[in-house]
């Protein structure tokens, strides 16, 4: 009984932590489609002024920042860049 309690509990919290939220098709890396906070709140997010970083980041601690050979600065405005594939 304890076994079969373990076991879901484990499924439960590895279910809870692997669940993402999707944006509708059409999406192209725009931060502009997330719908996951209300409008009036402004999404901040990382990127590195480096000449070769072309990727935008959800948190300041990213490893894909790593290899930033300039500073690391926060931001609303990601146009002409993509969403990192490790942190979001």
């Amino acid at each position: 009984m304890k076994k079969a309690v373990l076991i879901l509990f484990v499924i439960f919290f590895t279910i809870a932590g692997c669940r993402k939220e999707t944006s509708g098709s059409g999406n192209n890396g725009s931060p502009a489609n997330e719908n996951s906070s209300p409008a009036n709140e402004t999404k901040i997010y990382y990127i590195c002024t480096g000449n070769s970083a072309t990727k935008y980041h959800r948190k300041s601690d990213c490893i894909g920042l790593n290899n930033c050979s300039k500073d690391i600065i926060p931001t609303t405005d990601v146009s002409g860049r993509e969403k990192c594939n490790i942190c979001f």
